[in-house]
């Protein structure tokens, strides 16, 4: 299926992983026959966990929020909703494992699976945040066992009134229809929002912003919550419900918001949340006006505020923006150049007065693209303009306020840091690359990509044994052949051979090592010579007194080197 076009988008209604979040076991079995005989073989097993966001979501996982974080304005004309990177994360957990299928994801009536994870809005009076929050304290114990986690997981939560918990959090068929995916073009810079792919989930809330308050939205998990979750939408009111009349309040006696007489105390009230550990659960107000007041905790996977308030939208305010004012004052108002130029007052870095120029991104007629840049600083895009004869800030305030915008951005600064550490990587690489090249000397072109290990190891043993030669060379052997011991005459006189051609073999020499056998001559039976034989040959003595009086001098000479020892 081909893209949609820049400025269209395709909705789907969910899009599931090849596998849900979990743990898996693989087990292979293979049959074998020979010659049409059974040969089994072991059956082999592999245990795999495919995991994902739980309990906490990373900021690079939000691709965008509307309204925007920490907003102002009249958002009572739109739905809350959130946009995450991934497409399949509303779908990679079961809702509840209870009602899994066939495809491992629970389904509802029409066959669409129900996400793990719902947008509640609460006024931001409504509910408390709290982070590092033992899962024990805040779940129920049974939820806490379906989830198969131990109970002192730290997580952060949102908790708020039961009732209300009860009214904003939609049904099983209501959060299959508030979520879905969308699939825009990756060339579409308005809606891709950088995007790799072009596909978003979305995960919408069900409740309208009023004007003149402040909301906050919260992304919370609802995994194995069918505690909380109504399988059937309730029906429509035709009324809504008296408030409270504890106002949200946790008391632990009737001393405390009653007087004796039972009338109402004129006297601000504290919360009892921090008497009680932090943790909500039931409290029971006696005397007048008695009722209960019960909590419900949710695991928080992200939490933003933004404030509903002004009178009209950005398409009303457009439209009655007054072009009157170019050129001419109207009604008072600033006086502005045929160009689109104001005039303002700055102090320049060396605080200096100063008189410049100003136009924003809105202007009376057609603009050419700037084609100085990119910028690296603010002060680099300030220039003098032909049209007004001045100096004119306006692509300098632009980038200084696309700076700020950047710098807020949480996702933008971890990819920024994640670039930044990749760039240090890839650069230290490469210098251990050029050191390593320059001290082994290898004179071919290594590729950064390559594995260094390998390469270097083989270069260091080309250059350790380059310029030393063959170690042996068989063919000169006949240089030896002179040196006693290697002459194949003496060889054959010493020891009895037949020919010189046998005492070649034996000295490796010449080609007939494997050609030409060598005969063992016979040795002839030693007569075994008396003590008076040997005394006898006093030429033998002789060389024996002259090699033991050589000896004894060797010895004396050597003992005078060390320090004038006598023998």
């Amino acid at each position: 299926m081909a893209s949609p076009k820049v400025g269209e988008m395709r909705l789907h209604d969910y899009i599931l992983p090849p596998l849900s979040a979990g743990r898996y076991r693989l087990q292979v079995e293979t049959e074998v026959k020979v010659d049409g005989a059974a040969q089994p073989l072991d059956d082999q097993q592999a245990y795999f966990d495919i995991d994902g966001p739980r309990f906490a979501l990373a900021p690079t996982e939000v691709a965008g929020l509307f309204p925007p974080r920490n907003g102002h304005g009249p958002f009572d004309e739109a739905i809350p909703h959130l946009a995450l990177g991934r497409r399949t994360l509303p779908w990679e957990r079961p809702f509840a494992a209870a009602r899994i299928t066939v495809d491992n994801t629970p389904l509802n009536m029409n066959g669409t699976p129900i996400p793990w994870m719902a947008l509640l809005v609460f006024e931001d009076s409504e509910c408390v945040v709290e982070v590092k929050q033992k899962i024990g304290v805040k779940l129920p114990a049974a939820v806490v066992t379906r989830l198969g986690v131990p109970t002192d997981l730290l997580v952060d939560t949102v908790t708020a009134e039961r009732g209300l918990v009860r009214d904003l959090m939609p049904a099983y068929e209501e959060l299959a229809l508030l979520a879905h995916v969308r699939e825009v073009n990756v060339d579409d810079r308005e809606l891709a929002a950088g995007d790799s792919d072009g596909y978003f989930a979305v995960i919408m809330g069900n409740r309208i912003p009023q004007r003149g308050k402040k909301y906050r939205c919260c992304l919370v998990s609802i995994e194995e919550r069918t505690d909380i979750v109504p399988a059937v939408a309730p029906a429509w009111a035709t009324s809504l419900p008296d408030p409270p009349a504890v106002g949200g309040l946790f008391f632990e006696n009737a001393d405390e918001l009653f007087n004796t007489a039972g009338t109402r105390k004129e006297t601000q009230y504290v919360d009892k949340q921090a008497k009680l550990g932090g943790k909500f659960g039931t409290g029971i107000v006696k005397g007048p006006k008695a009722q209960v007041v019960q909590y419900d905790s949710l695991v928080l996977l992200h939490t933003w505020t933004f404030e509903c308030e002004g009178v009209a939208s950005f398409r009303a305010i457009m439209q009655s923006v007054d072009v009157g004012m170019m050129g001419k004052p109207s009604n008072g108002g600033p006086q502005l150049t045929d160009t689109g130029h104001l005039r303002v007052d700055m102090i320049d870095r060396a605080g200096a007065p100063e008189r410049v120029f100003y136009r924003g991104p809105l202007a009376p007629h057609p603009l050419t693209r700037d084609v100085n840049g990119p910028y690296h600083s603010a002060d680099q895009a300030r220039r003098v303009a032909p049209d007004v004869g001045a100096e004119d800030i306006s692509y300098a305030c632009a980038f200084e306020v696309g700076r700020l915008l950047a710098a807020a951005d949480a996702r933008l600064a971890q990819e920024l840091m994640r670039w930044r550490r990749g760039a240090y990587q890839r650069s230290l690489r490469i210098d251990t690359t050029r050191f390593v090249r320059d001290w082994v000397n290898i004179a071919e072109v290594i590729d950064p990509f390559w594995p260094l290990a390998t390469v270097f190891s083989t270069g260091i043993l080309k250059h350790l044994v380059r310029g030393s030669g063959p170690l042996v060379n068989p063919f000169d052997l006949e240089k030896l052949s002179g040196t006693p011991g290697f002459d194949p005459a003496q060889l054959q006189r010493v020891y009895g051979l037949a020919s010189q051609d046998e005492a070649r073999v034996l000295l490796g020499l010449g080609d007939g090592l494997l050609s030409n056998p060598v005969t063992e001559p016979d040795s002839p039976i030693q007569v075994v010579e008396t003590l008076d034989d040997v005394l006898r040959d006093s030429v033998t003595l002789q060389q024996l007194d002259e090699f033991r009086a050589d000896t004894i001098e060797n010895v004396a000479e050597m003992l005078r080197g060390l320090g004038g020892l006598q023998p």
